[in-house]
C-alpha cells in the first residue's frame, strides 16, 4: 500500500513538474508576441506619411532632409551596437527634442517615439555621438563678416 502511495506521488509529481513547464512555455510565448507587437508598433509609428507642413514643425526641417540625414547617420548608430528601435525612429526623436529646446519634454509620452525616458536618452546618445563623427565634414559656420550678413538675412 505504502508503496502504491510513493509510486502516485512520483507520477503527480512528474505530471505537475510537466504542467508547470507547460505554463512557464505558454508565458514565455505570450511575452514573446507582446515584445513583437510593441516591435510593429514603433515600426507603423511612420511620422514620413505627416503632412509637410506639420513635419517642418515638429522636426525643423523638411522629410527630404531628415532622410537624407538619417541615411548619413545610420552607419554611425549601428556601429555603436545593437538597438531594437529602428534608426529612423531613433534619429527623428532626437530631432525632435533638438526642434523643442525642452528636457525630453513629452518624447516618452509620443506616440510617433513611443520611448521611455531611460530609452530615449540611449537613442538621444547615439544620435548626438554619430552627429560628432560627422561634424566636421557638414558643419560650418560663417567667416567673414559678408558671410554672416547672408546667413542673418537668410
Amino acid at each position: 500500500m505504502l508503496q502504491n502511495m510513493n509510486v502516485a506521488l512520483l507520477l503527480f509529481n512528474i505530471n505537475q513538474n510537466e504542467v508547470d513547464l507547460r505554463e512557464r512555455r505558454q508565458k514565455r510565448a505570450a511575452f514573446r508576441r507582446i515584445k513583437l507587437e510593441r516591435k510593429v508598433f514603433r515600426d507603423r509609428s511612420n511620422p514620413f506619411n505627416l503632412e509637410e507642413e506639420h513635419f517642418r514643425q515638429l522636426y525643423r526641417m523638411t522629410p527630404a532632409l531628415a532622410l537624407d540625414l538619417i541615411r548619413i547617420l545610420q552607419d554611425g548608430i549601428n556601429d555603436q551596437g545593437v538597438s531594437y528601435i529602428p534608426v529612423h525612429l531613433q534619429v527623428l526623436a532626437a530631432l525632435q527634442f533638438f526642434a523643442q529646446g525642452g528636457y525630453q519634454n513629452g518624447i516618452s509620452q509620443n506616440y510617433r517615439h513611443p520611448l521611455g525616458r531611460s530609452t530615449f536618452s540611449r537613442c538621444l546618445h547615439r544620435v548626438v555621438r554619430a552627429l560628432s563623427w560627422i561634424a566636421d565634414d557638414w558643419i560650418t559656420f560663417p567667416e567673414s563678416r559678408e558671410e554672416r550678413q547672408q546667413v542673418s538675412n537668410g
